[in-house]
């Protein structure tokens, strides 16, 4: 009598085992592998600036790094055409940039956006080659993932060098 139900016993262990296994293995086979995320985005902004005596119209093409889902990095390249028809020059500027992007909460985007300018100044008495630093933080509403329009405020704003009129700057910001 205990032999068999030791064998019953064993009979019935074995039995769960199999069903906890073959079930498993079924679960494993109807499971669909997880997409892999996108980490690299490519887009970039574009830049106005107008008032009475001024206009600049600039294009940065640029990539970002997705770190997180509130964080990304990036760099990027740039041109910008200044116009000051008041002290009577012409720019033309090349630029390279470090960017951060930080979206705390949804519909919110938060930057900061180190950029070296090359500048070539067109005035009445010939040209002026030189270079200098920026450093924009900037906020703006968050369009989608990676999308944004915003205002920045350059902090190393230099009003003998700078290409802009004044430390604040609007941007449209789509990364793809």
């Amino acid at each position: 009598m205990m032999k068999v139900l030791t064998l019953n016993i064993l009979l019935s262990v074995l039995t769960w085992l199999f069903l906890l296994a073959s079930s498993n293995i079924y679960a494993q086979e109807n499971q669909t592998p997880p997409k892999k995320e996108r980490k690299v985005f490519y887009g970039g902004g574009i830049q106005l600036s107008v008032s009475s005596n001024y206009t600049a119209l600039g294009i940065s093409p640029s990539a970002i790094y997705k770190i997180s889902d509130a964080w990304a990095i990036g760099s990027g390249l740039g041109y910008l055409y200044a116009k000051n028809t008041f002290y009577n020059y012409t720019n033309h500027v090349f630029n390279t940039s470090l960017l951060s992007i930080y979206s705390p909460v949804k519909g919110l985007q938060l930057s900061a956006n180190y950029e070296h300018y090359f500048v070539k100044q067109k005035i009445i008495e010939g040209n002026n080659l030189y270079n200098y630093p920026s450093l924009f933080l900037g906020a703006g509403y968050q369009v989608g993932q990676y999308g944004s329009i915003g205002i920045q405020y350059d902090v190393l704003f230099n009003e003998d060098k700078s290409i802009y009129n004044s430390p604040l700057i609007p941007y449209v910001r789509i990364y793809f």
